[in-house]
Formats: C-alpha cells, structure tokens, sequence
C-alpha cells in the first residue's frame, strides 16, 4: 500500500514538472515568435540605431542616414606619413551598402537563447556591409599613394672635382594599399574623420653603409693620385679630377662604376689632340660639273668596358699606368651605301638669265652655295627653305628687290625667287612629286611661264619629295649671265613638259604706291593666263598627268604719295 502511494506520488510530481516545463517552453516559443519581426533592442548599424525596428523600417532608416556618407568625399590620413590634406570619393570607389546581407539575422523567428537574450537585455553593433568596385577602390589608392607616398632613397654618391661625396640613404613610409582596401570595406561608414589608413615601411635599396664603404675602399684609393694611360705609345695623364669626370656610378645590386665612353674619347681628344683618328662618312658630291665620291675611313675610341676593368685594376694592384683597348669605330654612312645610291648623270637642268643687279646676284651666289651638294635619298623631300638656312648677313644675303603686295620693295635676301625657280623645274622636270610650288604674282620675263616660284619663309615653299629608287645631289651655280641648276641622279622618269600660250590678257595701268619705301616706276607689263603641266610615265605607263592654269596679274606702272 505504502509502495502504491509512493508510486502516484512520483507521478504526480512528474507530471507537474513536465507541465510546468511544457508551459515554460511554450512562453519562450511565443516570446521568440513575438519579437520575430524586430530587431533587438539597443542594436546599431555602422552607429545608426535600428533599434525594434522591423527589417525594412531599418533598411529605411540606413538608407537615410548613411546616404551622404556614401557620396561625400572623406578624408583620410596614412599612418606614419605627414602629407598635406587628402580626400576618397567614395562614388568613384563605387561603395554601397548591400542592406540584405547586412540586415540578415537580425529579424526573423530563432530559438536561440542569445538572439532572445539581445532582445531582452539589449543588442550589438554591427557593421554595415560595404560592396565595392575593387579596380576602381584601387585606382584612388594608387593616386592618393602617389600624392603622399615618402619612398624610400638610395644613399647616393656624387664625385666632384676627383672628390667623392655620400647622399644619405632614407628609409620611406608607403601606404599600405591592400590594407587600406580593407580598412575602406570595414570602416568607411564608421564614424569620425578623417579616416586613418595603414603603412608600411619601405627599406633604401642601397643603404648609407654599403655606399660609404664603396667610397672608402674603391673611390678613394682611385682618385689619390694621377693615372698615366698608354694610348698608342703616348702616355697621357690623367688627373683625379679628369677621372672623376669619366666615372659613372651605378646602383644595382651593389655599387660599382663604369667609364662613359663619350666621356672617355672626348678627353683623350682635349688632352692630346689628334692622336684617335675620327671616323669620316663617305660622301658625294658635284666638282667640276662631274661626281666626285669621297670615301668612308674608320675611327678609332677607347674601348670604354676595357678602360673601366682597367681602372678597377688599379685599386686592386696599385699600379697607376694602363694601357689603353684600342676600337675601331665604324662610319654611319659607308662608300658602298653612297655608290648604291646610283648618282651617275644629270637628269634634269635648267638656266635662266640673271638681271644686273649685282646685290640681287649677290644672294643667287649664297644661296647657291648653301644647296649645291644637297643629297636628297630616296623617299625624302627636298626643303628649299631648309637647304638655304636663315636669311641672315652673317651668312652672307643682302636686301635686294622683292614684290609685295603689288607693289617693289627690298627684303634680304631679295632675287631668291630665281633660285626656288630652278630649283623647282630641276625636280619638276625630273618627274619628283611636286610637294609645294607656288608661281609668281606677276610675270618675269627671265623665267619659264607658268613653269616658276617665288619663295618666302615661313609662308611660300619650295618642296618635292624624291619618288625614285635613286639618291639626288644639286648642283647650282651662277655663271657669266646666268644661274645654272642641275639635279644629278639616275634617269627614272620620263617627263614630257606641257607649257600652253598665254590668254585672257589683263591691261597694265598706273598706280599709286603709299608705302614710305614707294619706287616710282614708269615699267608695265599685261597680266594673262596660261596653262602648264607634264606628264611622267614609268617603264611606258603614263603615272602623272596633270594641268593647272596659272594667272599672272599685271605689273602696274606706280607713282608714290
């Protein structure tokens, strides 16, 4: 009986424990089903408070607040670098805040005691979850890294007047830029400015010690004392100052030196002149109405790496005399490239009758001095204007008469007309692309009609352009009564010269010229028109045929104000 008792009373105590602990369960599956739809209490957002709101009030509410945040620029400061006031935009990075990772699991049914814990006694901060383009986050970085890095230098030496001097070497502080990526991922909406990113130190290449012993045991036992060079059994000295002067310092994996060659041949040429011998490039020219080529010879130079494995001997011997490596230095322009250029005969000439002015003569003399010999190679263009060089006295042009705006004048350099004349009909007529030409305004008996040009620099040229396979050389002269242009080459083209009969005659009149340099002139002569050109044909196929009218205004007879 007493057993039977005991039995219903263990029940009884079971059955109350299990109701109370089904009545407990169910008050806490209510209490998480009721605060589902919130987030807990006290809960911030990258320092927005979202508190009891539910997902898509507290997506409302981060969208509010941290929206200028994510179009404002921000500034930033790097660790351990003092730099002037730096700014991130965070539109060009692309940020944004990805509001459903960031808000998932702060809402929705859970059991989970610390879920319901945050609810009751209060939540956390979180950070919002920033999304970004990295190219472009890494493009603001590396700018800004530009504006502010403090790299690191190399010691450096400096060797004046044969003594040698140390630059100290500096350890550099760069931003970190993959850590700043992540800071800007973390931290951008976190508040407070500016925003601190990371750096991280940079060590000299060349450190202060490493160059200093190079000066100590290489520099300066080499510039002690003078160095007697054996250049083809002439010795010649050279003090420390000369060797310092030839020495460059280079920074690798370690410092050494190495002798400039320019350097090196252009002393030995100032101290003992003469003794190297100087390439020459060959060359072609027109003497006495005939080709003339002069030959190519070799040069010689000291050979510079020899010189330098020379000096560096003298540090490790003590022995102050070398001799010099002999090269031979080759001529940019060989005798067989200048006879491949085939300039063989005269393919083209033209004279015209000078006037007696003897100024005017004067500047056809110069001018044809200064274009004789031009060697135009295939695919170049012939410059009058570059052949001639500046119009200057000390070069030897003279004012002498010109026409301008209808009118006589004088400019130096005046009668240069008739040598851009030549010089055209010379290309002209050997069948040479006509680049530019532009023909009198009035008409000059001494010259072809429609076939001439006038030349003024810097406005009107006189250019063609060398179509054939072959190498073109000038020669121009003035002798007796008239200037004599010829192009030498190899015949290429055949030209036939089309020149019409003048037309649509134009009457002189008298003018009155205002200009304070005004000459009177009693001379007149009618305008007209006229129609040139050529045809050039290659191998029988005609492959230029061109006209062009050329109008000539008249010359006017003039009276001054």
């Amino acid at each position: 009986m007493t057993n039977h008792k005991n039995s219903s009373l263990v029940r009884s105590r079971m059955f109350l424990v299990g109701g109370i602990f089904a009545i407990v369960v169910m008050l806490y599956v209510g209490l998480a089903y009721s605060l589902a739809g919130q987030i807990p209490g006290g809960t911030t957002i990258s320092g927005v408070d979202v508190s009891g709101q539910t997902a898509k009030q507290a997506r409302h509410t981060l969208e509010t607040e941290l929206h200028e945040a994510l179009i404002q620029p921000r500034e930033v400061t790097i660790a351990g670098i003092d730099h002037d006031q730096a700014f991130l935009d965070p539109q060009a990075m692309h940020l944004a805040v990805d509001y459903d990772k960031t808000l998932t699991g702060l809402t929705g049914f859970s059991l989970n005691p610390a879920r319901i814990w945050r609810h009751l006694f209060g939540g956390e901060n979180y950070f919002a979850y920033v999304r970004s383009d990295s190219q472009a986050v890494m493009d603001q970085l590396q700018a800004l890294a530009t504006a502010v890095n403090q790299e690191a230098l190399d010691a450096h030496i400096t060797i004046e007047q044969g003594q040698a001097s140390l630059s100290q070497a500096r350890d550099g502080v760069v931003l970190d830029e993959q850590g700043a990526q992540k800071v800007i991922a973390q931290s951008w909406l976190a508040g407070g400015d500016p925003l601190l990113l990371p750096s991280t130190s940079q060590e000299a290449h060349i450190t202060s010690s490493v160059a200093q012993e190079f000066i100590d045991s290489v520099l300066t036992p080499l510039l002690s004392d003078d160095i007697s060079v054996n250049v083809k059994d002439h010795l010649v000295q050279l003090t420390p100052v000369n060797i310092g002067d030839l020495i460059d310092i280079t920074y690798s994996d370690s410092v050494e030196f190495t002798v400039d060659g320019d350097k090196l041949r252009a002393l030995i040429d100032n101290l003992q002149p003469g003794l190297l011998a100087l390439p020459s490039d060959a060359r072609v020219e027109i003497e006495n109405s005939a080709v003339k080529i002069t030959p190519a010879s070799d040069g010689e130079t000291l050979n510079a790496q020899s010189f330098t494995a020379d000096l560096r001997q003298v540090v490790s011997t003590k022995n102050r005399t070398i001799t010099a490596s002999i090269d031979v230095v080759n001529p940019q322009v060989s005798t067989a490239d200048i006879e491949k250029l085939g300039i063989t005969e005269i393919v083209s000439e033209i004279s015209t009758p000078i006037t007696s002015d003897q100024v005017r003569t004067t500047n056809l003399i110069v001018g044809s001095q200064y274009v004789a010999n031009t060697l135009v190679r295939p695919g170049e263009t012939f410059d009058l204007q570059t052949a001639l060089g500046p119009l200057e006295e000390s070069r030897g042009f003279v004012s002498s008469g010109v026409f301008v705006n209808g009118f006589a004048s004088t400019a130096l350099g005046g009668g240069l007309s008739q040598l851009a004349t030549n010089v055209f009909n010379v290309g002209y007529r050997a069948g040479l692309e006509d680049v530019a030409h532009t023909p009198h305004t009035v008409y000059y008996d001494r010259y072809p009609k429609g076939l001439e040009s006038t030349l003024w620099y810097d406005h009107i040229y006189v250019k063609w352009k060398n179509t054939t396979p072959y190498g073109v050389v000038l020669e121009s002269f003035v002798d007796g009564q008239k200037l004599t242009t010829r192009l030498w080459s190899t015949k290429y083209f055949d030209v036939s010269i089309h020149q019409g009969q003048p037309y649509g005659v134009v009457p002189a009149e008298t003018r009155t010229n205002p200009a304070a340099d005004c000459e009177p002139s009693t001379y007149k002569k009618d305008g007209f028109s006229i129609e040139v050109g050529r045809t050039v044909s290659l191998h029988g196929e005609v492959v230029e045929d061109s006209r062009k009218v050329v109008h000539y205004s008249p010359t006017h007879a003039v009276t001054c104000q």
